[in-house]
Protein backbone atom coordinates (compact mmCIF):
# COMPACT_ATOMS: atom_id res chain seq x y z
CA UNK A 1 0.00 0.00 0.00
CA UNK A 2 1.34 3.25 -0.70
CA UNK A 3 0.20 6.66 0.97
CA UNK A 4 0.41 9.74 0.06
CA UNK A 5 -0.91 12.55 2.47
CA UNK A 6 -0.96 15.13 5.22
CA UNK A 7 -2.14 15.49 8.19
CA UNK A 8 -2.57 18.73 10.29
CA UNK A 9 -3.62 19.68 13.73
CA UNK A 10 -3.02 22.36 16.47
CA UNK A 11 -1.55 19.96 19.41
CA UNK A 12 -0.77 16.37 19.78
CA UNK A 13 -0.91 16.95 23.56
CA UNK A 14 -3.76 18.21 25.77
CA UNK A 15 -2.83 21.15 28.10
CA UNK A 16 -0.24 22.51 26.05
CA UNK A 17 -0.78 25.86 26.11
CA UNK A 18 -0.26 27.83 22.41
CA UNK A 19 2.33 30.35 22.73
CA UNK A 20 -0.14 32.84 22.02
CA UNK A 21 -3.92 32.72 23.11
CA UNK A 22 -4.64 35.20 21.17
CA UNK A 23 -2.95 33.34 17.93
CA UNK A 24 -3.94 29.43 17.66
CA UNK A 25 -3.82 29.67 14.23
CA UNK A 26 0.09 30.14 14.57
CA UNK A 27 -0.14 26.79 16.02
CA UNK A 28 -1.24 25.18 12.76
CA UNK A 29 0.69 22.50 11.43
CA UNK A 30 1.71 18.78 10.42
CA UNK A 31 0.29 16.59 12.95
CA UNK A 32 3.49 14.87 15.32
CA UNK A 33 2.30 11.72 13.97
CA UNK A 34 2.03 12.91 10.07
CA UNK A 35 4.29 10.76 7.63
CA UNK A 36 3.70 12.34 4.14
CA UNK A 37 4.63 9.18 1.88
CA UNK A 38 4.66 5.87 2.86
CA UNK A 39 5.01 2.86 1.27
CA UNK A 40 4.90 -1.03 2.87
CA UNK A 41 4.18 -4.20 0.91
CA UNK A 42 4.33 -7.77 1.89
CA UNK A 43 5.18 -10.94 0.11
CA UNK A 44 4.50 -14.57 0.70
CA UNK A 45 5.92 -17.49 -1.64
CA UNK A 46 5.15 -21.02 -0.93
CA UNK A 47 8.14 -22.72 -2.55
CA UNK A 48 7.06 -25.51 -4.80
CA UNK A 49 7.38 -29.07 -3.57
CA UNK A 50 8.58 -31.52 -6.10
CA UNK A 51 8.79 -35.93 -5.80
CA UNK A 52 12.03 -36.72 -4.66
CA UNK A 53 13.03 -40.26 -5.01
CA UNK A 54 15.00 -39.97 -1.61
CA UNK A 55 12.71 -39.42 1.71
CA UNK A 56 15.03 -37.62 3.22
CA UNK A 57 15.40 -35.08 0.27
CA UNK A 58 11.58 -34.73 0.79
CA UNK A 59 11.83 -33.79 4.36
CA UNK A 60 14.58 -31.36 3.38
CA UNK A 61 13.92 -29.84 0.31
CA UNK A 62 10.16 -29.54 0.54
CA UNK A 63 7.66 -28.04 2.80
CA UNK A 64 9.37 -23.98 2.59
CA UNK A 65 7.57 -20.52 2.95
CA UNK A 66 9.20 -17.35 2.27
CA UNK A 67 7.44 -14.26 3.69
CA UNK A 68 8.51 -11.07 4.14
CA UNK A 69 7.14 -7.53 5.74
CA UNK A 70 8.97 -3.94 3.88
CA UNK A 71 8.07 -0.63 5.35
CA UNK A 72 9.32 2.84 3.32
CA UNK A 73 8.80 6.37 5.15
CA UNK A 74 9.42 9.77 5.19
CA UNK A 75 10.32 11.03 8.56
CA UNK A 76 7.68 12.66 11.10
CA UNK A 77 7.64 16.14 11.86
CA UNK A 78 9.55 18.37 14.91
CA UNK A 79 9.41 21.81 16.14
CA UNK A 80 13.00 23.85 16.41
CA UNK A 81 12.52 25.61 19.41
CA UNK A 82 14.47 27.43 22.98
CA UNK A 83 14.00 25.31 26.27
CA UNK A 84 15.29 28.55 27.46
CA UNK A 85 13.44 31.19 25.88
CA UNK A 86 10.72 32.97 27.61
CA UNK A 87 10.44 35.59 24.36
CA UNK A 88 7.18 36.84 25.07
CA UNK A 89 7.18 37.13 29.26
CA UNK A 90 4.02 35.34 29.73
CA UNK A 91 6.25 32.90 32.73
CA UNK A 92 6.75 30.07 29.96
CA UNK A 93 9.60 28.75 28.15
CA UNK A 94 10.34 26.71 24.70
CA UNK A 95 8.99 29.17 22.66
CA UNK A 96 10.14 29.51 18.47
CA UNK A 97 12.42 31.86 17.52
CA UNK A 98 13.11 33.54 14.21
CA UNK A 99 14.73 31.63 11.22
CA UNK A 100 17.02 34.21 9.48
CA UNK A 101 17.88 33.34 5.87
CA UNK A 102 17.68 30.17 3.94
CA UNK A 103 17.43 27.07 6.11
CA UNK A 104 16.02 23.88 5.11
CA UNK A 105 13.36 22.26 6.22
CA UNK A 106 13.45 18.56 4.67
CA UNK A 107 15.57 16.59 2.87
CA UNK A 108 18.69 15.72 4.86
CA UNK A 109 20.54 12.73 4.65
CA UNK A 110 21.64 10.15 7.23
CA UNK A 111 25.15 11.74 7.83
CA UNK A 112 23.43 15.18 7.90
CA UNK A 113 21.30 13.90 11.20
CA UNK A 114 24.66 12.23 12.62
CA UNK A 115 27.03 15.41 12.14
CA UNK A 116 24.11 18.32 12.62
CA UNK A 117 21.73 19.55 10.03
CA UNK A 118 20.75 22.95 11.84
CA UNK A 119 22.74 25.86 13.21
CA UNK A 120 22.08 27.40 16.46
CA UNK A 121 23.45 30.61 14.61
CA UNK A 122 20.67 30.57 12.14
CA UNK A 123 17.63 31.43 14.76
CA UNK A 124 17.58 34.50 16.23
CA UNK A 125 14.73 36.05 19.22
CA UNK A 126 11.35 37.02 17.51
CA UNK A 127 10.68 40.97 16.49
CA UNK A 128 7.30 40.44 17.59
CA UNK A 129 5.92 38.28 20.65
CA UNK A 130 6.22 35.01 18.20
CA UNK A 131 8.66 33.58 16.08
CA UNK A 132 8.36 32.97 12.57
CA UNK A 133 9.41 28.98 12.99
CA UNK A 134 5.97 27.26 12.43
CA UNK A 135 5.06 24.29 14.41
CA UNK A 136 6.33 20.97 13.03
CA UNK A 137 7.76 22.62 10.02
CA UNK A 138 10.92 20.48 10.15
CA UNK A 139 11.30 16.96 9.12
CA UNK A 140 12.83 13.93 10.44
CA UNK A 141 14.54 11.03 9.52
CA UNK A 142 12.85 8.65 7.36
CA UNK A 143 12.42 4.91 8.13
CA UNK A 144 13.24 1.37 5.82
CA UNK A 145 13.24 -1.51 7.15
CA UNK A 146 12.51 -5.27 6.16
CA UNK A 147 11.28 -8.35 8.16
CA UNK A 148 12.00 -11.55 6.17
CA UNK A 149 10.45 -15.29 7.45
CA UNK A 150 11.97 -18.77 6.31
CA UNK A 151 9.69 -21.49 7.32
CA UNK A 152 9.88 -25.02 6.95
CA UNK A 153 6.82 -26.95 7.71
CA UNK A 154 7.57 -31.06 8.03
CA UNK A 155 4.43 -34.14 8.44
CA UNK A 156 5.68 -36.18 11.15
CA UNK A 157 3.35 -39.51 10.20
CA UNK A 158 4.60 -41.22 13.65
CA UNK A 159 3.59 -38.52 15.84
CA UNK A 160 0.78 -38.95 17.92
CA UNK A 161 -1.73 -41.26 16.37
CA UNK A 162 -2.77 -42.04 12.45
CA UNK A 163 -2.83 -38.70 11.63
CA UNK A 164 0.23 -37.11 12.78
CA UNK A 165 1.55 -34.04 13.20
CA UNK A 166 2.94 -31.17 11.49
CA UNK A 167 6.36 -29.36 12.85
CA UNK A 168 6.58 -25.73 11.76
CA UNK A 169 10.33 -24.58 12.32
CA UNK A 170 10.29 -20.11 11.44
CA UNK A 171 13.94 -18.17 11.10
CA UNK A 172 12.88 -14.63 11.48
CA UNK A 173 14.77 -11.87 10.96
CA UNK A 174 13.87 -8.37 12.02
CA UNK A 175 15.38 -5.50 10.25
CA UNK A 176 17.33 -8.25 7.69
CA UNK A 177 18.94 -5.93 6.24
CA UNK A 178 20.52 -4.01 9.46
CA UNK A 179 19.44 -0.63 8.03
CA UNK A 180 19.96 2.18 10.95
CA UNK A 181 17.02 4.28 11.95
CA UNK A 182 17.65 7.77 14.05
CA UNK A 183 15.96 9.40 16.25
CA UNK A 184 15.40 11.22 19.29
CA UNK A 185 16.83 14.98 17.33
CA UNK A 186 17.61 17.21 19.76
CA UNK A 187 15.61 20.32 18.31
CA UNK A 188 16.57 22.72 21.00
CA UNK A 189 18.59 26.24 20.37
CA UNK A 190 19.63 26.05 23.66
CA UNK A 191 21.39 22.41 23.26
CA UNK A 192 24.38 24.49 21.84
CA UNK A 193 26.47 21.35 21.60
CA UNK A 194 23.53 18.46 20.12
CA UNK A 195 21.37 21.11 18.26
CA UNK A 196 20.59 19.36 14.93
CA UNK A 197 22.15 16.57 15.72
CA UNK A 198 20.02 12.67 15.98
CA UNK A 199 21.48 10.70 18.96
CA UNK A 200 19.11 7.49 18.85
CA UNK A 201 18.44 4.99 16.47
CA UNK A 202 15.44 2.10 16.33
CA UNK A 203 16.23 -1.77 17.32
CA UNK A 204 19.10 -3.03 15.06
CA UNK A 205 18.91 -6.53 13.54
CA UNK A 206 17.39 -9.13 15.60
CA UNK A 207 16.68 -13.33 15.11
CA UNK A 208 14.26 -15.07 16.42
CA UNK A 209 13.79 -18.83 16.13
CA UNK A 210 10.73 -20.57 16.94
CA UNK A 211 9.62 -24.69 16.82
CA UNK A 212 5.95 -25.24 16.69
CA UNK A 213 3.97 -28.78 16.80
CA UNK A 214 0.37 -28.84 15.02
CA UNK A 215 -1.47 -32.03 15.95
Amino acid sequence: AYTFGKAVDQSQTFGVEPIDALNTKAEYGPADFNVSRRLAFSTLWQVPGRHWDSSIARGLLNGWQISNITILQKGTPFTVFCGACDYNADNTYGERPDVTGSVPHSGFTKNEFLTGILDASSFAAPTGSIGNVGRNSFTGPGYINTDLSFAKKTHMPWFMGQEGANAEFPAEFFNAFNNVNLNSLDSNISDVRSFGHAFGEFTTSDIQLRLSIEF
